[in-house]
């Protein structure tokens, strides 16, 4: 529900995903069971700032417990993480410090693990542009050496370090400063 977050956590390396990507199943919008659900089935945090959302989600998680005891009964199930999080914040860098703060995040860029932030596939470094030139802007292509592609063929979207990633480095401190 958060698509800037979403952006950025790819960014970061995290593998995510967003409501809009189940769209395709559920269409749109996509109902609050159905996220749910592939919370449950793909092992992933729901990040929200809806909070009846939040209810739901914790409902069905506590009947999972309650339902396989077996299985959470070696757990101390009152300090057990709650793999969701309501948002509180309209503000960014508060909600990704809060993040980082509950989840204890990365919150340093690194190349070799960041993901494609349009469809979260795993982006390679690119060993020559030249396969790419007629997709990159010529001052681009002109100025720039280094360049990562999506290995998603229906992506291919093809990032570079360019005036835009200062911002995004100079963003990444401003979350830090807040923790």
């Amino acid at each position: 529900m958060e698509g800037n977050l979403t952006r950025w956590l790819r960014f970061l390396g995290y593998n995510t995903r967003y409501a809009k990507d189940y769209e395709s199943i559920y269409g749109s919008p996509v109902a609050d069971d159905d996220l749910i659900k592939h919370c449950f089935l793909e092992h992933r945090i729901l990040i929200t700032k809806d909070r009846e959302m939040i209810n739901k989600f914790n409902k069905r998680y506590k009947n999972i417990i309650q339902k396989n005891p077996e299985i959470y009964l070696k757990f101390d199930i009152t300090h057990f993480l709650t793999p969701c999080m309501l948002l509180n914040s309209t503000l960014f860098t508060e909600n990704m410090s809060a993040i980082f703060q509950k989840f204890n995040i990365r919150l340093n860029y690194d190349s070799k693990i960041a993901r494609c932030s349009k469809c979260n596939s795993i982006i390679n470094f690119v060993e020559d542009k030249k396969q790419f030139k007629d997709k990159i802007p010529d001052s681009v292509y002109q100025n720039i050496d280094e360049y990562w592609s999506c290995i998603n063929e229906d992506c291919n979207k093809i990032y570079w370090v360019g005036g835009h990633f200062k911002d995004i480095l100079n963003k990444l401190a401003e979350i830090k400063d807040i923790i």
